[in-house]
Order: structure tokens, then sequence, then C-alpha cells
């Protein structure tokens, strides 16, 4: 069975976590709905989630899910298409109320009512192009006769759940149709409607490989998210995220034939994510941006040498005149060139500076601060993981183990080379984006993991095993220094300070 016969849309089995193994189920995540939350002020604020829609193209029976990243989708409510009505889950009402109540939520009745209309009209899409598929049918059990039974299903005769009608028209469902694409359209909400192609991303030429290089031993496959504690809830909590990415080396030249190296990305972009952690933003949070300045001294000869040298590469007069002009400063400060000649002749046999001795100076060594270069940044996190049940306790064992495999070396085939550790995106989140009152990060390595199974002095397990608490300290460095055109508006554009930055 192809995984999309209607874009945005899959078979609810092949969804990750999922449980189903009806073939007639199909789901799609519905982006941005709104979710009416206490702000912590005593007030509310509205939230973006993702909702996640499931409709058995057989019965006509739809199931909504808050999505959950790393803890599964929490089921909010069943629809029954006997009963033309939906019923919540008695365990999460709370839940369902945030979302689809009036009471709560303002918009809750009118974003139902979009879900169940656009959903319905995709369902029966789904149940006529399985039906007219002779392999989908087979599997399913679905044909002509299940769609024309669905479309006359009380909760399917009416696109509002309040008249019924004998049969749904084809007008109807072009209708229905039209106004789902609308709403869809003016809500820029879910993936009910055909997703916009996009460009398939540029990729650069790879270079051929040597079969030393060929065959990594390195694990395949990571846990997709992770999270501690366990029920970290990243719609109105800030976190820490740290995602997992295979190292990409930058090269020996630009792409455009030019000797300067591209610079590296901050974000991940169109790269595969192995794995992503979510965390609590810990205590004691800081960032250190430096550069490297140093003095440096330049005495007349060496300043009239490089002068010269640098006329030397301009070419043309420049030289010439350089040298005239050096000629005629000589002849205009004689004695104190004869002076430092005399001054540095003494130095060197008897190791006195006659000048200091005798005059109480020094010759001017024209001495300056002067940039070296920017320095890499390093930023460390300890977290103390406590776990309070069994999964938390397996959780906690997998940040782990993906952190330590992660920033491992790769053997390569014959063990003649050693490939790259993955490398990491690290950033602060605030409602499921970037801080903008706290530092971002540029690509990290992790360079150090240490790792305390016995921070409380004793050792302590579970009756499994697990520990009673782990004392996790990670230390990352940048992959490359923090430039002006980095921060948003880059050199020259609108300045709007919207973030701290880097």
């Amino acid at each position: 069975m192809p995984y999309q016969i209607i874009p945005g849309w899959e078979p609810q089995s092949k969804v990750p976590g999922s449980e189903s193994s009806n073939p007639a189920e199909y789901s799609a995540i519905l982006k941005n709905q709104k979710k009416i939350l206490p702000n912590g002020s005593g007030g509310t604020a509205e939230y973006n989630r993702d909702i996640r829609v499931v409709t058995d193209a057989r019965t006509g029976e739809m199931q909504l899910y808050e999505t959950q990243i790393g803890l599964g989708d929490l089921l909010l409510g069943t629809y029954s298409p006997q009963e033309a009505k939906w019923s919540p889950n008695k365990d999460q009402e709370g839940q369902w109320n945030r979302y689809f109540s009036p009471e709560f939520n303002p918009k809750g009745e009118e974003q139902l009512n979009r879900i169940t209309s656009s959903t319905k009209a995709r369902t029966v899409e789904i149940a006529q192009i399985i039906a007219d598929d002779r392999g989908l049918s087979k599997n399913t059990g679905i044909t002509d006769a299940t769609v024309t039974a669905l479309k006359n299903t009380p909760g399917y005769q009416s696109q509002n759940n309040t008249e019924t009608k004998d049969s749904v028209s084809e007008e109807e469902l072009k209708k229905q149709r039209e106004d789902r694409d609308r709403q869809i359209a003016e809500t820029n909400a879910d993936p009910l409607a055909p997703p916009v192609p996009e460009d398939p991303p540029k990729t650069e030429p790879e270079i051929g490989l040597p079969k030393e290089l060929e065959n990594i031993q390195e694990r395949p496959k990571y846990k997709t998210n992770m999270r501690y504690p366990i029920d970290l809830v990243d719609s109105f909590q800030d976190y820490l995220k740290i995602q997992m990415v295979k190292y990409k080396p930058r090269g020996l030249a630009n792409a455009d034939g030019s000797l300067a190296l591209p610079s590296r990305p901050n974000t991940p972009g169109d790269r595969k994510i192995l794995s992503t952690i979510f965390l609590p933003i810990p205590g004691g949070i800081s960032d250190n941006n430096n550069v490297d300045w140093s003095k440096a001294d330049m005495g007349v000869l060496s300043s009239a040498l490089g002068n010269i040298a640098m006329s030397a590469f301009t070419g043309g007069d420049a030289l010439k005149k350089t040298s005239e002009g050096l000629v005629d400063a000589t002849a205009n400060n004689t004695s104190g060139i004869k002076i430092a000649l005399a001054k540095k002749i003494v130095e060197n046999i008897a190791g006195v500076d006659p000048l200091k001795r005798t005059l109480g100076a020094v010759i001017n060594t024209n001495a300056e601060l002067l940039f070296n270069g920017p320095n890499l940044r390093q930023f460390s996190f300890t977290y103390k993981f406590s776990p309070r049940s069994d999964g938390e306790a397996k959780e906690v064992r997998n940040i782990i183990r993906t952190l330590k495999q992660g920033m491992s070396a790769k053997k390569a085939n014959n063990f003649l080379f050693i490939k790259s550790p993955h490398t990491f995106f690290l950033s602060y989140q605030h409602k499921n984006q970037d801080h903008p009152f706290l530092n971002k990060f540029k690509e990290c390595a992790l360079t150090a993991l240490s790792v305390n199974y016995t921070p409380d002095g004793n050792y302590a397990t579970y009756y499994d095993g697990s520990m009673i608490s782990y004392q996790v300290t990670m230390s990352f460095q940048e992959l490359e220094p923090v430039f002006d055109s980095d921060y948003e508006g880059g050199a020259g554009g609108d300045q709007n300070e919207t973030s701290i930055g880097f």
C-alpha cells in the first residue's frame, strides 16, 4: 500500500509508535490548532499545538490526538458517524475543552467544525480512491458499496451535523472540498489541502571516497525524540533542545571557486536529524564571547623594511617613492639614527641599554594592541537525572547512551581512517521557538561528557538496577567563530533587535 494516496495523509499503521493494524485507517497532522492554557499570572494565553486526526475510511469513525514529542499521541476524542457527534475522552476532557469548548476557547467550536468538515471530505475521497484500486480494495475490504454506505451514514449526510439528508450528491461533495480548501487557506493550518511542492534542496557534488572510507562502522539509527523529565511540556515550558546530526566537512574551497571557505549554517537546514533531546533549561547558564587581541611592537628599522616590502608588492612607482622617502627621512634624522645604532651595538656587546642609563629614554617601539582573530566559544551544562518511574529510567539511559555514542569517533572500513563524531545543534526554546532573551548557538561538537553514577555519595539502585540518580556534565564547543553577519539583519541589514543573538 502506498504511504500517501492523498498528499499529507498516510496509513496510520505507518506512523511511528502507532499500534494500528487497520489498513483502512489514515491520518494527518493538523498544524497550529489553537489551545487556551493558563499563562502563570492568573490569566490565559493562546498556544499553537499540532493535532493528529485519524479516520477510518471504511466506517467513517474519526479520532483526534494531541501530538506530544517523545511521549506519543494523547487521545482527545472520538467521532461516531452513526450518532453524528464527538465524544471527548473522559480522561482528557480538560484538554478537549481547552481546544474545542466555547467556555474555554472562543474559537473552539469553529475550530472543531472546520476539522470535522475537512476530515469528512477527505475520508470520502480516500474511500473512493481505495475502492477504485483493485489491490487497495482487496486489502481493506472497501468497495463502491462501502463508499455509498459511508456517504449515507448520519454523520456524513450533512457537513454541519444538524440536519439529515438522504444522500450526499457530487455537487455537495465538490462544495465541501471548496469550503475545506478555503478554510485551510484562510487559517494557514492543516495539511488537509495538498501541500505546496518545495524545490529540491541543492546539494554539493560529492568527492569520490576511497574504499577505506566506505562502510563506516557506526550506529545506523537512534531514538528520534527523548526528553527528561518524561512529562516535560514543550508548549508552555522553556527547554533546551539538542539535535544530533552527522558531521559535514567544509571542504577546501568555496563552491564559487574562491579560496574562502563557506560559512557553516546556524541551523540544521535539510540535514537529517539523527536524534533530538529535550531538557529543562538548567541554572547557571551563561555565554562568553571573546576575541584574541595582543600587544605588538614595531621599531624604526622594522617599520622602514616593512614599508619597502609592501611597496614592492604594490608595484609601479610605489617602491621608488618609498625608498626616496626613507632616504630623506634618514637625512633629516642623522643624530637620532646614530644614537639608535650606538644603543644597539652597546647593548649587544655589554648587555647594557645606554639610552636608559644616560638619557632616561627608550626608542619608540610603536606599541599597539592588534587583532589576531576570533576565538571559539565553549558551553557546559550539568544535569542531575533522578528517574521517577521505569519509563523515565529507560529514557535517561537512552539519553546518556545517545550522547556517548554520538560523540564517539567512527571506525572506517579497515581502520586505516577514523571518521569524525556526530555534531550538535543547541537552542534555548520558548513556546517552541528560539528564546528571544537568551543566547543562540552555532553548530557544536560534544568535546567531553562526564557521568557520575553516585552523585549523592552512595551506591543505590531501583529494583531493576537503574541508578537512583545520575549527574551528567556536557561540554560543547562551537565549530566556527561568531561573526557580525550571524546576527539578525546581517551586515548592513535591518538591525531590529528582536533577540540577544549569539
